[in-house]
């Protein structure tokens, strides 16, 4: 242990300190001067005053602002990251042959150990572990439960580097700029952890960024890069164009990092969502790059209810090895409906209307908050609250244009359409010959065939995404990073409704707007409207139509689904019915029935 802690030190040299030098003591510091970190003050009902949405790629032009060292890391630094790195991964890579051959060990021990390893990893392992833990579709189950811890109980720092940095940023003593201020965060994460507190007499949460974690990153993606390039050297495996992968990567992770980015970006999730009453995002009250101050938000995390709290092995009528689990208390299935279909609303939203995208969607950054029932009598109201705005995706008109048209496609079945989208994906395509295309079209067209049959099919969102994807790399398809974030985001979509509610089909649901959208699309692009602001402003009507016809079959099927008795024998098949009576069967009452294709 002592070797790795040596490592883990020796690796930031050349980056800055590891140790954070002692803070002053409380009352000494002078007013804040101009070299003191920027705050930024908000005002919500100044929409003019915020600043333009930056997509992660976009913010990670700053990198050398935050950390000047971050271009040239010293060699020393990255030789002993790596040796850190071999030194926490060994022990699991030397397990992983007894864990492939016994359940047991497995479940009970090499998980756990593939959480612990990850956690010590650094920003960038843990951010992975929180995407896979919502792809139970892909991985074991055990393994999602494992790596869910991750999603908010990642490894924190002290309390005297979150005061020093607070007062830093300030200017004054903690004590002096908040009246009461938590020691322990209530969360930590890959990239900051947050502590409860008292603004101005207002309850807030405090995000710290954890010390040299900018450096680090720095560090790990050169580390990452070079493996990458080793790896496309090996003949077979030139195909994964890893290093394509990593540059991206690294570019969403160091983009994370600026808090003032964040605080921008949820003033204008909070405009862009304002009539909306049961879906909240925390409102930024102050910020610097390296501390948000904003709203205290109620509510429990999305992630509590679909993690696992113990994994046990039994055994199964033929001896061998089965796992099983004890799942953590499940939501209401009424409430699990509004999650996912608000969720869904809030996707498409983002997506088809405001441009702008939430691009980390996963479960343990949606809080929310339930109705109370007492006597029979319901108090308040169940809501959603999205939080963690660091990353987004501020999306270009073709961006949405050819996403949701692949999304339109698939609902269609119409493979030909759907390559069509995907080859549009970027503007310096690398399948550029005819002859790559139309093997792509063709062997797009073969997996809509197989697997992609249309709106009422029980189109699988994931397999067939996971299925395009394939054909892109097995094609040489180039994607650019905007959209990459929007494929990310539908997988945690999908693996959030598989979770919560698996009867419930997406795409169906995704129908009516989908299919309005692209409707619109139609009529402007044949001439019927010119293009620009008369086009922006048909989508701005003709969108939240349709939203609204959705949300109130929403409602309707949640409050049918809060009537069913549990006991009854019949409640599970009236459940199964409600789940899968989208709002795809009505469609045609709205008049954009385009016609589905005949297969």
């Amino acid at each position: 242990m002592k070797v790795t802690a040596l490592l883990a030190t020796l690796s930031l040299i050349g980056t800055g300190s590891t140790t954070p030098p002692k803070p002053p003591q409380a009352g000494s510091l002078s007013p804040r001067t101009a070299a003191s970190p920027k705050l930024t003050y908000f005002d919500l009902s100044k929409a003019e005053s915020f600043g333009p949405a930056q997509s992660w790629n976009e913010q990670s032009d700053r990198e050398t602002e935050i950390i000047p060292s971050a271009v040239s890391p010293s060699r020393v630094a990255v030789i002993a990251r790596a040796l850190y790195l071999w030194l926490v991964f060994t022990p699991l890579l030397s397990t992983a042959l007894p864990a492939a051959w016994s359940p047991a060990f497995r479940c009970n021990l090499w998980y756990p150990l593939v959480c612990w390893t990850l956690a010590r990893g650094g920003a960038a392992w843990i951010k992975w572990a929180q995407w896979a833990s919502t792809r139970p579709d892909i991985l074991p189950e055990q393994l999602c439960a494992q790596l869910a811890k991750l999603q908010t109980a990642a490894p924190a720092h002290s309390y005297a580097y979150t005061k020093q940095e607070v007062e830093n940023t300030f200017g004054r003593a903690l004590e002096e700029v908040f009246q009461d201020f938590s020691e322990n965060p209530v969360a930590s994460g890959s990239i900051a952890q947050v502590h409860f507190a008292r603004y101005e007499g207002e309850k807030v949460a405090v995000k710290v960024r954890h010390p040299n974690v900018a450096k680090q990153l720095s560090i790990d993606f050169r580390i990452m890069r070079w493996a990458a390039d080793v790896v496309s050297v090996i003949p077979g495996l030139s195909w994964l164009n890893l290093r394509q992968s990593v540059e991206a990567f690294s570019h969403t992770m160091t983009g994370q990092t600026l808090l003032d980015v964040e605080g921008n970006h949820l003033a204008l999730f909070n405009h862009n969502f304002r009539t909306w009453d049961d879906v909240k995002f925390p409102k930024p009250i102050v910020s610097s790059e390296a501390v948000l101050v904003e709203s205290f938000m109620e509510g429990r995390l999305v992630s509590d209810f679909i993690g696992f709290d113990d994994v046990s092995l039994v055994g199964d009528a033929s001896g061998s090895g089965a796992s099983a689990v004890v799942v953590r208390g499940r939501l209401p299935l009424e409430v699990a409906h509004f999650v996912v279909t608000r969720g869904e609303d809030l996707y498409l939203q983002m997506l088809l209307v405001d441009g702008l995208m939430h691009a980390d969607l996963h479960p343990g950054n949606i809080l929310v908050t339930m109705a109370s029932s007492n006597s029979g009598t319901v108090s308040g109201k169940t809501q959603i609250t999205l939080v963690d705005a660091g990353m987004v995706a501020s999306l270009k008109p073709s961006e949405q244009k050819h996403f949701v048209g692949l999304l339109a496609c698939m609902g269609e079945g119409d493979g030909d359409g759907a390559a069509a989208h995907v080859l549009a994906f970027s503007d310096a395509q690398t399948c550029a010959s005819e002859a790559c295309r139309a093997e792509f079209r063709l062997a797009m067209r073969d997996l809509f065939m197989s697997r992609c049959r249309g709106y009422g099919t029980n189109i699988d969102l994931a397999l067939v995404l996971r299925g395009v994807l394939s054909l892109v790399r097995e094609h040489g398809v180039r994607i650019d990073v905007n959209y990459a974030t929007l494929v990310m985001n539908a997988l945690c979509l999908d693996g959030l409704a598989n979770a919560l509610l698996p009867d419930y089909n997406i795409m169906d649901a995704a129908a009516p707007l989908l299919r309005a959208y692209a409707k619109l699309e139609s009529f402007t692009s044949n001439g019927k409207a010119e293009g620009g602001k008369g086009n922006g402003l048909l989508k701005s009507m003709g969108i939240p139509i349709a939203m609204k016809r959705k949300r109130k079959h929403d409602a309707w099927v949640n409050e049918r689904l809060a009537r069913i008795d549990p006991s009854d024998p019949g409640a599970l098949e009236e459940r199964r019915k409600l789940l899968t009576k989208t709002f795809w069967n009505t469609i045609g009452s709205m008049g954009l029935n385009m016609g589905q294709k005949k297969m």
